[in-house]
Order: structure tokens, then C-alpha cells, then sequence
């Protein structure tokens, strides 16, 4: 009753300076929610202040809810949107099968899953390039250190790979993050992050079995 007062935007205690002028049927009804306000058991109760405390909070509350799942809503969207379009690209490359509906991961896609990076898709497409192909142990390790390592430095050094094989292995693994990064940009996703060859020289000399210390 209240809110169909508000709706005619007419405050229920209020007394009017000057005499209200509604046509007939706004008139009657504004009489009838009167009627059913001062007949309504609240009217009267000592306690009323604290109802009308407790029904705003529950209107507070209500609104706060609504608000909150709309949220959810939104980004429960966007996360299935994010997903079929990884899915998208995933399905270009080869890894999965099937379609949104039912994705089903190929052979590729099952060695992709064992790999644990957040470089994985692109060490996974530098693995099927043959990037890593015919490598000596430590230039191998120079190269892979690309996948795992990342500068926490905001103006790194120049990086100076240890071998004519590692450089040129590190510019091929960095055209297949361009070749990659083409594709999550046209499909609206975050780019995969871009591997950092910057402790490749360091990872060679230890695993040709220099100390990593040395000066």
C-alpha cells in the first residue's frame, strides 16, 4: 500500500499547504490507500519505526541481491564467450575435435594437456614446428628455458644466446608466439604471454656444467 502511495507520489503523514487538486479517480483512489494504511494492524504499532527500519534494510537487501546476480550473470557470460572462443582457436590448430557443443580433445590436444605452463600452447605448436628438433642437451635446455623463465625486471639487458643454433631457435620459437598472438587477437582473446629467451645463456653454461654462481 505504501509503494502504491509512493507510486502517486504522495507522502501518507504529510499535511498539504495548499489543497491538493486530482481529478476524481486519482482522488478516490488516494482515499481508498488511506483507508487501507490507517486500517492496516502496523498503523498502530508501537514498534512501527523498527519495521519500517527492518523493511528498508530488506529492500536494501533485496536490491543488493539483484544487483549481484545480475553480476554473476554477466560474467558467467563472459566466461562461457571466453571459453568457445579458446575453444575456437583451439579447434583451428588442431587440438580439439567436435565442435562447442561437445569438444573433444585430438592427439595433439592430449599432449597439450600434459604440458604445464602458461606458455603451454606455444611450446606445444614450437614442439610440432620441430623448434626443439636435433638440439645437444644444453643448447635444449637454452631454448626451453624461454618457456619457463620470465624477467622481473622493468628494462632487462640486451639478450646474448650462447650459440648460433640457440639464436636461431629462439627466433623461431618467438614466429610461432607472433603467429599465435595473430590468431588470439582476431579471436578476442589475451595473447598468450610472449617466451623470454633472457636466461638462456645463464641455463646453457649450468647444463654444459659450469656453476650458475660464476663470476
Amino acid at each position: 500500500m505504501a509503494s502504491s502511495l509512493h507510486e502517486l507520489d504522495v507522502d501518507v503523514n504529510a499535511v498539504p499547504a495548499e489543497p491538493i487538486r486530482a481529478d476524481p479517480q486519482t482522488a478516490t483512489r488516494m482515499g481508498e490507500l488511506r483507508q487501507q494504511v490507517a486500517a492496516h494492524p502496523v498503523h498502530d504499532d508501537p514498534q512501527r519505526e523498527d519495521l519500517e527500519v527492518w523493511a528498508q534494510r530488506y529492500d536494501d537487501l533485496e536490491a543488493e541481491t539483484l544487483r549481484l546476480e545480475r553480476h554473476v550473470e554477466h560474467r558467467a557470460g563472459s566466461l562461457v564467450r571466453d571459453f568457445q572462443r579458446i575453444v575456437g582457436v583451439l579447434a583451428e590448430l588442431g587440438y580439439v575435435a567436435g565442435g562447442d557443443d561437445d569438444p573433444t580433445p585430438t592427439a595433439l590436444g592430449l599432449r597439450l594437456a600434459g604440458l604445464y605452463a602458461d606458455t603451454d600452447l606455444v611450446l606445444a605448436e614450437s614442439v610440432r614446428a620441430g623448434v626443439l628438433d636435433d638440439l645437444h642437451g644444453p643448447e635444449l635446455a637454452a631454448v626451453a628455458s624461454a618457456f619457463t623463465y620470465e624477467t622481473r625486471l622493468k628494462d632487462p639487458p640486451p639478450v646474448t644466446p650462447p650459440t648460433a643454433a640457440v639464436t636461431e631457435r629462439l627466433e623461431a620459437v618467438d614466429a610461432v608466439w607472433q603467429r599465435l598472438a595473430a590468431r588470439e587477437d582476431a579471436a578476442g582473446l589475451e595473447r598468450s604471454p610472449r617466451p623470454d629467451p633472457g636466461f638462456s645463456d645463464v641455463v646453457h653454461r649450468w647444463a654444459a656444467g659450469e656453476a650458475l654462481d660464476r663470476r
